[in-house]
């Protein structure tokens, strides 16, 4: 089941928060104001946590 997952980050740095979690496999992303949402599974998530 997809849920809805949110990392933040400074204002700025979007793109290349976008462009590593993109490397670590994560899908359906889309970069915010100061961060990025990404619609995945759990284990995409406690990824995105571990790194």
């Amino acid at each position: 089941m997809l849920s809805s997952w949110f990392v933040s980050c400074t204002k700025g740095l979007q793109g290349i928060l976008l462009e590593e979690l993109k490397s670590m496999g994560v899908k359906n992303t889309k970069e915010t104001v100061a961060g990025v949402e990404f619609r995945d599974e759990l284990a995409a998530a406690y990824k995105v946590c571990l790194w």
